[in-house]
């Protein structure tokens, strides 16, 4: 199902598409492509973000996809600290998503239901470390620690999550 021709790990686009947004190269870049829906449950990342990025300056989180809940979610973002809320990027819409997926390091994905995650097996295809909630379908593909983190439907399982790839990408 993922076309490893286009989803490959590239240092090279990683370079590139960093310096054309303007992104540190020790930045770590957390990213979820995603439709932009209730049952992805993206406030659990915001969530799960804003207490990261209160004790760490070298994190960013990024966006990729539209949806019906991308009103509730950037308002969620404003409410945030001035410092935490600039580091929050919604792209939209997408057509180069396997060389953002290259500039990032960490795919989340914590939704409360899904069918076959193509867009994780994606991330992954790309060398992302991948944080996924323990939903239908991502526990199909995902292994907890071997080929990323399965955590709880929760902020919190999120953020442990996060802990453990951060960990990892240090």
């Amino acid at each position: 199902g993922i076309d490893i021709k286009i989803f490959f790990p590239s240092e090279q686009n990683k370079i590139r598409v960093r310096r054309t947004l303007n992104i540190s190269d020790s930045d770590i870049i957390l990213i979820s492509t995603a439709r932009l829906d209730i049952v992805k449950r993206l406030d659990r990342l915001i969530d799960a973000f804003n207490i990261i990025a209160a004790l760490r300056n070298d994190v960013q989180l990024f966006f990729a996809g539209t949806g019906p809940e991308l009103n509730n979610l950037t308002g969620m973002t404003k409410k945030l600290e001035t410092g935490i809320k600039k580091r929050i990027r919604f792209l939209g819409n997408c057509d180069n998503i396997p060389e953002i997926l290259q500039a990032c390091d960490i795919y989340v994905l914590p939704s409360d239901s899904e069918g076959l995650p193509l867009a994780c097996l994606e991330a992954m295809s790309c060398g992302l470390i991948t944080v996924v909630t323990d939903s239908p379908g991502s526990s199909e593909i995902m292994k907890n620690g071997m080929n990323g983190f399965l955590v709880e439907r929760s902020s919190e399982g999120v953020l442990n999550g996060l802990n453990k790839a951060l960990s990892l990408s240090v």
